[in-house]
């Protein structure tokens, strides 16, 4: 009786340290090198384990349409020198504030999403750089003024499974989301 106990807490203590090494040997997914977030939903994306969790919660997660939405500002379209790209998906990984690959809880039952808005091309605006700012832009303005694309950025938590993939936890992205993209311009 006593040998099977041991090979069955034994058996349990290799899962949950292969469960580990998995969760924090993950790297970003090739198209979010260099994010700190990441919309990309991948083959290693825990699904399963972050479900059954999910399951045991108390009390439990209630599905629904609840919480509150952001995903539509009235100046979405304006047209203000610096290109954007805005973005309204779940999340599923981020880096923590120890570089580390989390993966943030998305499922049925309980999604997280934010808008991001990130610049195209951030950075100052010079005439190498002008051609990709045109639509917005004069290149006489670059002459004149010091224009560059700037992201605004705020600290942000998501829930997201713990590094020895045993329960959930608030995690903070690491540098923060990009929620706006504007740009600065200041005579030279």
């Amino acid at each position: 009786m006593y040998g099977k106990a041991v090979v069955f807490l034994v058996s349990i203590a290799s899962i949950s340290a292969r469960t580990t090494n998995m969760l924090l040997e993950t790297e970003m997914p090739p198209s979010c090198y260099g994010k700190s977030y990441c919309f990309e939903k991948t083959e290693k994306y825990p699904q399963k384990l972050i479900d059954n969790i999910i399951a045991k919660l108390d009390p439990p997660v209630v599905e629904g349409e609840g919480g509150m939405s952001i995903a539509h500002r009235d100046d979405q379209d304006a047209e203000h020198g610096c290109e954007r790209r805005v973005i309204f998906e779940p999340i599923f990984e981020i880096l923590d504030k120890d570089s580390n690959v989390r993966y943030v809880v998305q499922s049925d039952r309980f999604t997280q999403k934010i808008r991001t808005e990130a610049c195209v091309h951030p950075g100052r605006i010079t005439s190498a750089n002008w051609a990709s700012h045109a639509a917005y832009l004069e290149k006489s303005h670059i002459q004149d003024y010091n224009i560059s694309c700037v992201e605004k950025r705020i600290d942000y938590s998501f829930l997201a499974l713990s590094l020895d993939g045993n329960s959930l936890e608030d995690v903070d992205v690491q540098g923060g989301v990009p929620v706006c993209c504007s740009c600065r311009i200041s005579k030279l």
